[in-house]
């Protein structure tokens, strides 16, 4: 075999990536059909000769077999906590992460007091606000264990939130890591202090992947215009720097091979100050090993390092494969590897005789290759998880790489220079431009994403059949190609089946008002959408309430959030409003007049609040929702031209709505006061809420909203609905 680590590395990831979507029946029964044709292929001649089948086979089957082991020995005795209440004790083992009202903790557990538990094991905690400690610092506290929370790629296999005050205990001795926990906190503070709000969180997400405090409409500028990744730290924020220090030795006249091992320790530290994520640890690999080559004069395998970092990176817990983070950077890269070499051929022929301006044109003609070549083993991942694909992604990309390379050399050099007292003023030239730059990329992002059809949605069913049409059509003409015409037909006529589906979806949907029920904790919260408008009427229950509303309201392309309508500030309807006004623009909020407000407005300080005994409000042509407010609940009535749906709370009054006819009622956990009033068609309640419901001696038509499937309601306004899951 030419390449027995690409083999190996690929095969294990892509085996593990497989593992993990089955059940673990499925895991043991892939297990032995993977070993057996394995083995099978060994006793063929043919195949043995060639290595690659019965290699690939058998190390594919020993992902399997370790993604059975681990999650029988480790994971499940982990997650058997679930739902546990105790005291624990552990240390802090990094920088937390605001989440709404909270802050996550990642700890690593030394005591947990629950006879026959697990003892020593990493865990998510959740506090509420920041706690007066540093990293390595111990902590203990009561805790409730919830597997819902759990980043299992993260080596997090639970979570777990305080019951009541925490104790901190400051470490007698901390870690080098600690100190550069510390350094990276410094810097990206130091940015704060020394740049405007909006350049400083875009030059900190870049430059160390910390995007957690970007304006949520410029978060998602960068999304939609395709350049999201920039704000990933991966390997083109490694390559850069890393071949800076390397071309700054070589400069300063540094032996080339001692240069290599001290820009090697570089990516190193870098990776360090990065907080160790899969997409730089890959990154990372593949500049240290390149590094290594040049140190002993061999040129180091592109194909070969990256099949060995994937291996290195999932050896030791298989769920890392799970992170999006290494899925996209690994694809990304063999895209690049694979791909941009041909189609930087394919792209610069019409130019070849142009010879003004030609370092220019050849810059620009690399990076239009390897965005492409990336975007195009992005595109299942894409399509698959986010459901969106932006069409600008390689204009953008031309538009910004360049800066944003700039823009990350100038600020490292100067948060270095500033860390040195006295010589903190040569710094500052630098924080300049890097700030300038980080302007400059906010505006491009803005132009792009304004651009009609930049990003179309991909949530739609046809789209997976597309993909998988796509696929087929693809093995076929490898397999009967004779030359890249095939090739070349098959990519247009994808193309053009998918812009015709996208395109005959959009126009279908013109006038129809859907609106998504959600279900989290048994508390059910609505998202409502009608051509690029949209509504919320509470978030709250679950910890991910936010998350899964402003995931849907993206997936339909929305941006920016006309009003948010919370019937009630208890957390089972508001526990979420932060989280959701901090991750995307809202012009409106309806909250009860009498509930305290101040959280949420400092949360979004841009966003009109409305406090509200009860409101008529017509948000757009043919969407009228009334707002009755009565004691502590609140009931919705809400006209969509003629089809009428009615919200309530739980021990809310309906008297409203006597002698109505609504065609749909959602539900709390009970039945709200005077409901026999009104003769709903259908009720929508939280799974194991209420029981099916009796009107006027008839049953309604009751549909549960479990926490897995969420319920889509669909209508023209025309007495029409369409309730379908999601």
């Amino acid at each position: 075999m030419r390449r027995p680590a690409a083999v190996v590395g690929f095969s294990w990831f892509f085996g593990l990536l497989m593992g993990t979507f089955c059940p673990i029946g499925g895991t043991i029964g892939l297990f032995f059909l993977l070993l057996a044709a394995g083995v099978a292929s060994l006793l063929v001649r043919s195949t043995r000769r060639v290595k690659v089948v019965p290699t690939a086979l058998l190390t594919a089957a020993a992902a399997m077999g370790s993604i059975f082991l681990f999650s029988f020995l480790v994971v499940m005795p982990i997650q058997s906590l679930d739902g546990v209440n105790c005291r624990v004790e552990g240390v802090i083992t990094d920088l937390p992460t605001p989440k709404g009202e909270r802050m996550m903790y990642p700890v690593k557990l030394t005591t947990v007091n629950v006879d026959g538990a697990p003892q020593e094991f990493n865990i998510l905690l959740s506090c509420r606000g920041q706690l007066p400690a540093r990293t390595f610092d111990i902590v203990s506290a009561d805790v409730h264990f919830y597997t819902s929370g759990a980043k299992v790629e993260k080596g997090a296999y639970i979570a777990a939130y305080t019951l009541g005050d925490v104790q901190v205990k400051e470490a007698e001795v901390r870690p080098i890591y600690g100190f550069v926990v510390d350094a990276r906190q410094e810097l990206i503070e130091s940015n704060r202090e020394t740049l405007s709000s909006d350049a400083a969180e875009v030059i900190n997400g870049v430059l160390l992947g910390a995007d957690d405090q970007i304006d949520p409409k410029i978060k998602q500028n960068f999304r939609d215009s395709g350049i999201a990744h920039l704000l990933a730290v991966s390997g083109s924020h490694i390559s850069i720097l890393t071949g800076f220090v390397l071309m700054l030795l070589t400069r300063l006249k540094v032996n080339r091979r001692v240069a290599a091992i001290l820009t090697s320790g570089f990516a190193f530290g870098f990776m360090a100050l990065t907080g160790f994520t899969p997409s730089i640890m890959r990154a990372g690999l593949m500049s240290i090993l390149y590094l290594l080559g040049l140190a002993v004069r061999k040129k180091a395998d592109s194909l070969n390092s990256l099949g060995l970092a994937a291996l290195l990176l999932t050896i030791l817990n298989p769920f890392a494969v799970n992170d999006i983070g290494l899925i996209m950077s690994l694809m990304s890269t063999l895209g690049i590897i694979t791909l941009s070499g041909r189609m930087e051929s394919f792209i610069g022929r019409p130019f070849a005789n142009v010879k003004r301006g030609r370092r220019i044109l050849d810059g620009i003609i690399a990076t239009v290759a390897q965005s492409l070549s990336a975007s195009l083993l992005l595109l299942p991942v894409m399509i698959v998880v986010f459901e969106r694909v932006s069409l600008i992604a390689p204009v953008t990309n031309v538009l910004c790489i360049l800066p944003s390379s700039i823009m990350m050399v100038a600020d490292g050099i100067g948060a270095m220079l500033q860390s040195v007292g006295i010589l903190g003023f040569i710094g500052n030239p630098c924080l300049l431009l890097a700030g300038i730059l980080a302007k400059y990329l906010i505006g491009v992002t803005e132009l792009m994403a304004g651009i009609p059809f930049a990003v179309v949605s991909t949530s739609q069913g046809f789209v997976l059949v597309w993909l998988a049409g796509t696929i087929l059509l693809f093995c076929l003409a490898f397999v009967l190609r004779k030359d890249l015409s095939l090739f070349k037909s098959s990519t247009a006529l994808s193309v053009i089946v998918l812009m015709v589906g996208v395109l005959s979806y959009q126009i279908s949907m013109r006038g129809v008002t859907c609106m998504k029920v959600m279900n989290s904790e048994d508390v059910l919260s609505t998202a409502i959408v009608r051509d690029g408008r949209s509504a919320v009427v509470g978030c709250g229950g679950a910890y991910n309430a936010a998350s899964r509303v402003t995931r849907y309201l993206q997936e339909e392309g929305i941006r920016e959030l006309e009003v948010l309508i919370l019937p009630s500030l208890e957390d089972e309807f508001a526990s979420g409003a932060q989280e959701l006004l901090e991750s995307m623009p809202v012009d409106l909020v309806l909250a009860p007049a009498e509930g305290d407000l101040t959280a949420l407005k400092a949360a979004s300080p841009d966003t009109e609040f409305y406090p509200y005994d009860s409101v008529d409000l017509r948000l757009w042509e043919g969407l009228h929702i009334t707002v009755h407010r009565q004691g502590e609940e609140s009931a919705l009535y809400m006209e969509v031209g003629g089809t009428e749906v009615l919200l309530s709370t739980n021990n809310a009054d309906v008297t409203f709505a006597e002698d109505s006819h609504p065609d749909v009622a959602l539900l709390g956990k009970e039945l709200p006061a005077n409901f026999h009033k009104c003769t709903p068609d259908v009720t929508l309640t939280p799974s194991g809420g209420l029981s099916p419901v009796y009107l006027a001696e008839r049953e309604v038509e009751n549909i549960p909203v479990t926490q897995q499937n969420d319920l889509i309601i669909m209508t023209r306004g025309q007495g029409d609905v369409l309730i379908r899951r999601d």
